[in-house]
């Protein structure tokens, strides 16, 4: 009798914690259903809708995030430079390229693990499109890093990975037209940086 509780309980127990760990994995997975790839950048262009898939519901349930609706808006994000390497907090990279059509964006930095803003020493959390100077083409070049750079900076100190978050607010692209053709910003490391 006591054999068969311990060897149930067991049963239970290995099964609660494979099937939670399985589902935590397929929460944090960059190319979870209903991703969006452009280049580097992902988006979920359903999270907002009830067409949601139930891992990006689960998603956002569980980082307490508020998604924008296809009419509002449109959020992508990378953790990669161009190289495919992690974005690392002690490294400077540049952000350049054209943005896509929008009346407003946004560009914050978030840490991987706790999903919270970084910024550096408690300056700006977030770079936003009225408030940086633009390439004569129209295109933006915007310094990423801790150390500080003429021009477009945008200052990030934190101890591990990162993820930048490029939120584009009334933006055509919410309304189901053509991304691809339009390109995202690239983000290169500026120069080698130690581990």
């Amino acid at each position: 009798m006591l054999r068969t509780i311990l060897l149930t309980t067991l049963s239970c127990i290995i099964a609660l914690g494979l099937g939670g760990g399985s589902a935590l994995l397929a929460l944090d997975r960059a190319d979870a259903l209903g991703a969006l790839p452009v280049g580097r950048w992902v988006a979920y262009p359903e999270a907002g809708t009830d067409k949601a898939d139930p891992y990006t519901t689960a998603r956002i349930a569980r980082n307490a995030a508020l998604p924008l609706a296809p009419a509002e808006g449109l959020v992508f994000s990378r953790r990669t430079d161009e190289a495919n390497r992690p974005l690392r907090p002690q490294c400077q990279y540049v952000l350049e390229g054209r943005v896509p059509s929008a009346r407003f964006w946004t560009l914050r930095a978030v840490d991987i693990q706790s999903g919270k803003l970084i910024a550096k020493n408690g300056r700006e959390k977030a770079l936003h499109s009225r408030a940086l100077l633009r390439q004569p083409d129209g295109s933006v070049r915007i310094a990423i890093g801790p150390s500080i750079r003429s021009g477009n900076w945008f200052p990030v100190e934190a101890n591990r990975p990162f993820r930048l978050v490029l939120s584009l607010y009334d933006t055509p692209l919410g309304s189901g037209s053509s991304i691809t053709p339009l390109g995202m910003p690239a983000v290169k490391l500026e120069e080698p940086c130690d581990a």
